[in-house]
Parts: C-alpha cells; structure tokens; sequence
C-alpha cells in the first residue's frame, strides 16, 4: 500500500519532564492513533510561572502549532521568549517519541 502515514501513535497521555531554574516541569501530550490532541503543563510550581511568566504563553504558542500541523516541525518562534520555547519543543518531541509505535 502506497498511502504510507507519516505519523502515527498509540493513543493515550504521554509525559516529557523539562528543569527550569532547578523547578521540575512536566509536559503532557495527548494522542489518538493519527492526532495530536492537546499539549499541557501540568504539575508545575508557581516558581516556574513567577521566574518564566511567558511559559505559558511560549507553550501555547507552539502548542497551537503543533497541533494544527500535527508535526513539531517548522515551528515559529517568539523572539523575546525563543528559549523558552525551543525547550518546550524538545520536551514535546520527548513525549511524541514515547506515543510511537
């Protein structure tokens, strides 16, 4: 069969964890078999949001286009928070790799 996916994963909630300023921050990404279905930082410490007040906007930036590419490719970035972001990305590839079949 020609119609080869390139993407693929065992559905269910997959979780990649990120240090920032010694504060642990854990990424949790959900799939079905052929989506990404929502990206979310959960268990964080209000140090982390203190210390990195644009997390959160950082991760939704990037979560939005992940989610509608359904890749972690190509992504844009903000440059007043970039670093921030490129680690959330990797954090995020860190989860999809472990949904791969």
């Amino acid at each position: 069969q020609s119609d080869v996916q390139k993407t693929g994963y065992t559905p269910g909630v997959y979780t990649a964890s990120i240090i920032l300023s010694s504060n642990p921050v854990e990424i949790e990404v959900t799939v079905d078999s052929e989506q990404i279905k929502s990206i979310d930082m959960v268990n964080s410490s209000d140090a982390v949001t203190t210390m990195y007040p644009l997390i959160t906007a950082s991760l939704e930036s990037v979560s939005e286009q992940i989610i509608k590419n359904n890749s972690t490719d190509n992504i844009t970035y903000n440059e007043d928070n970039k670093y921030t972001s490129v680690v959330l990305v990797n954090a995020i590839k860190q989860a999809l790799e472990k949904a791969r079949p």
